[in-house]
């Protein structure tokens, strides 16, 4: 599933040469803040843990996030959501929601991916 990423990634540079070089207004995204690695305690109460993932860019960012390479599809799990760029997870799942997240931030003009970030039970 990692091949998927980086055509994801390919195609949102593609759209950006297609349709933006002309338009000096324009400018891909720039991280304001990237994820962090979560360790949450395994005795811990917490439901819900939040990955920060935060970019700026000309026209605004959207944002998609992987899992372990995999993309994440948030319509397929009512347990992951997006709140601006933020990875949010309610129902903390031990098995599921265990490994290496990264953020991608693109918009008309490119993408950016930003640094792993581990979500562990410690």
């Amino acid at each position: 599933m990692t091949l998927l990423w980086k055509q994801f990634l390919l195609l949102s540079i593609i759209d950006c040469l297609a349709d933006c070089l002309d338009s000096g207004s324009y400018h891909g995204p720039r991280w304001r803040m990237e994820p962090g690695d979560l360790f949450i305690p395994v005795d811990s109460i917490e439901e819900e843990a939040t990955l920060t993932c935060d970019a700026k860019g000309t026209p605004p960012p959207l944002y998609r996030w992987s899992l372990n390479g995999t993309l994440i599809n948030l319509g397929q799990d009512p347990r992951r959501r997006l709140s601006g760029g933020n990875l949010i997870i309610s129902s903390l799942d031990r098995q599921q929601d265990v490994g290496v997240f990264q953020c991608m931030a693109y918009n008309t003009v490119g993408a950016i991916l930003s640094r792993r970030a581990s979500l562990q039970f410690a």
